[in-house]
């Protein structure tokens, strides 16, 4: 987590290493909201700009990879 947005958000930092052949390293920066709904986790989010971390172009061949919107909801089968 790079920075709690508040109890229930925040922004992370996530890098992603090579498979060593065609894909290369790439990172992530997302805004997450998450909540307890209905005995259910929800987590949603998606790739922000956040100034303190902007891509970093010096770092050859890592790739700014983007997340479009999406959401998980995880429950418990008991």
């Amino acid at each position: 987590m790079v920075k709690r947005l508040g109890p229930d958000a925040s922004v992370s930092y996530h890098l992603a290493a090579s498979d060593g052949g065609l894909v290369f390293p790439r990172d992530f920066v997302l805004g997450v909201k998450f909540a307890l709904l209905d005995g259910c986790f929800v987590a949603g989010g998606r790739s922000v700009e956040y100034p303190p971390l902007p891509p970093e172009e010096e770092e050859e061949g890592v790739v700014r990879a983007w997340n479009h919107p999406s959401c998980m909801v995880v429950r418990s089968e008991e």
